[in-house]
């Protein structure tokens, strides 16, 4: 069922930006004919207030279970400078707050409508080409060129499923995200607030299970163990949504942080986000020294079976 919820914003976003003659308008969009006058009881010979109409349309798109349709028909005309409907471009800063209220009931607009996706997205909204403050997590699979030379195509297939279905798990249990993912590594971001701790402690629990999945032989059929190396630093991005095409010096350092100065099994971060994490935390990082420019801690998860054949 689409949130009643975001009735109040709907609302205010009409009868501030609107008229009357361009709130009847919209509703004709979705209902053909729509007279909020007519509809709301009040007396003809006076004005209407603004926020009666409003009021009237956003109640009778309830009604007629046309709410999605009513939404979807004020973000485009917000959205696509007018939308064909309204002959003006509206400057609605509101629109943000509602497409991050619609994005935690999990709809996201794409494309003129709004999709239902089936999961709430507690990121909110994220503006095209706007600049946001990320913690990335690089991860790799360690040796991955030596296991694609051993191991059939279609075992390889069903490991590295399973682990990425098994990392997906706990990204998301943190609230982050996976932008990138090449067969054997990618990187996940995170967002909004604590977000270097999270992707730490994601990465703790991501390393913990890994161990778990090489003892169990249903799960990891090579005969070796998986080896993983992880780089987190924060910093800011340009969002897009083809994630493929969101390039950063962030980025780039936290992919250069993993693969060039982080051992296997082992954890690297930055100075960035060693500072921004729990003094608990922070203890059992060790400094490892300067990585282009930046100093860098890491600690060690080479338990035992993680380093040698299982």
């Amino acid at each position: 069922m689409f949130p009643i919820q975001v009735k109040p914003k709907l609302i205010e976003i009409l009868s501030k930006y609107f008229n009357n003659e361009e709130i009847d308008t919209i509703g004709k969009e979705v209902f053909t004919k729509f007279n909020a006058h007519l509809l709301s009881g009040q007396p003809f010979g006076i004005i209407l207030p603004t926020d009666i109409a409003a009021k009237t349309l956003v109640e009778y798109a309830i009604q007629q279970n046309k709410l999605k349709e009513l939404t979807e028909t004020i973000i485009n005309v917000i959205m696509n400078q007018g939308g064909g409907i309204i002959f003006r471009k509206i400057e609605a800063i509101e629109i943000q707050d509602l497409l991050s209220q619609l994005t935690s009931f999990g709809y996201h607009y794409k494309n003129s409508h709004l999709i239902f996706t089936n999961e709430k997205d507690q990121w909110g909204y994220l503006e095209e080409n706007k600049e946001y403050y990320f913690a990335y997590l690089s991860i790799d699979i360690v040796g991955n060129s030596q296991i694609q030379l051993k191991y059939d195509k279609p075992l390889i297939e069903d490991v590295y499923g399973k682990l990425l279905k098994l990392i997906r798990v706990w990204v998301e249990f943190y609230d982050g995200k996976i932008w990138t993912w090449a067969g054997d590594g990618g990187i996940i971001a995170f967002y909004k607030e604590n977000v270097e701790e999270r992707a730490v402690f994601a990465a703790f629990k991501i390393f913990f299970e890994v161990f778990l999945f090489n003892l169990d032989p249903q799960r990891n059929k090579f005969n070796e163990p998986i080896k993983l190396r992880i780089g987190i630093h924060a910093g800011p991005s340009i969002y897009k949504e083809n994630k493929g095409n969101i390039l950063s010096d962030s980025i780039n350092f936290v992919a250069h942080l993993e693969k060039n100065f982080t051992q296997p099994n082992h954890i690297s971060i930055s100075k960035t986000v060693y500072e921004k994490i729990n003094p608990r935390l922070q203890k059992i990082f060790r400094s490892k020294g300067i990585f282009e420019d930046k100093e860098c801690f890491e600690i060690s998860l080479d338990f035992p079976f993680n380093g040698s054949t299982v």
